[in-house]
């Protein structure tokens, strides 16, 4: 049996994750403080995506932004721009 599972649930348990998910997907980065950096959403390297790693001032975990592209999002999305 399965069931339907909300985005929002899911995007919850990505950011509850977030660490794990960044050094399984995004390996050419690395943690600077509550941040993943890392080079683009392909995982390349570089340094200007950034993906928060804890949940702060109202934001939550999972949440990135790529100041290159201006693009941003969470986890379970590519862009929101």
């Amino acid at each position: 049996m399965t069931r339907d599972v909300p985005v929002a649930e899911i995007s919850a348990d990505l950011g509850a994750r977030a660490e794990s998910f960044c050094r399984a997907y995004f390996s050419e980065g690395c943690r600077q403080g509550d941040y993943w950096q890392v080079g683009d959403t392909s995982g390349a390297a570089g340094r200007s995506l950034v993906i928060r790693l804890q949940a702060q001032d109202g934001r939550k975990a999972g949440g990135w932004i790529d100041y290159a592209t201006g693009e941003f999002g969470d986890l379970i999305d590519r862009e929101c721009a």
